[in-house]
């Protein structure tokens, strides 16, 4: 096929296309659309409506003053659970036993918040999953510096002994339960 062949073809071609999308344009015929007048319009008239009689349901406020007050007996005044003292929303942090199936280990407990959320930084710069769950012992709060979880107990305690070498600690390998 010559280079002049193939162009006429690929002009036919375009000029097809353009004819197949500007005809239906050409020849199509326009509907004329009545114009209303809408300023003179009449809303419809609605007629009363009859609303049957409503009984309006009180709460048992005895019952809702008790359930108030076995929740309010479950947690102190700074939020933490009297049953576990730790903080509401934070994951459980327990001993680590047969069943336990997610693990995380415990590399320091503090009092002072600064010195945990410094190390916290500091294994999280060294790319460590590390974070700070608080505990309630008596009215005293502690920081608990926790790297994890891990569901592969193997790799808990291969990254126990790394942590142990890096930190001159003795981490503790933990359960992880979140409620």
């Amino acid at each position: 096929m010559t280079e002049s062949n193939r162009n006429r073809i690929i002009g036919a071609m375009f000029l097809a296309g353009v004819l197949g999308i500007g005809l239906p344009f050409l020849f199509d015929t326009r509907v004329d659309v009545p114009e209303m007048d809408l300023e003179h319009v009449e809303p419809p008239v609605v007629g009363p409506i009859e609303m049957p009689p409503t009984a309006t349901a009180r709460p048992d406020t005895q019952a809702l003053a008790e359930t108030r007050n076995k929740i309010q007996s479950e947690f102190s005044e700074d939020g933490f659970l009297i049953e576990s003292g730790v903080r509401v929303g934070d994951p459980v942090i327990g001993k680590a036993d047969a069943n336990t199936s997610i693990w995380a280990i415990q590399l320091a407990s503090l009092s002072d918040l600064e010195n945990a959320e410094a190390l916290a930084t500091k294994l999280r710069k060294r790319g460590y999953s590390a974070w700070i769950s608080d505990i309630k012992r008596g009215s005293t709060v502690l920081h608990r510096v926790v790297v994890g979880p891990f569901t592969v107990r193997s790799e808990a305690v291969e990254i126990s002994e790394r942590l142990a070498e890096e930190h001159s600690v003795g981490p503790i390998l933990v359960s992880f339960e979140t409620r």
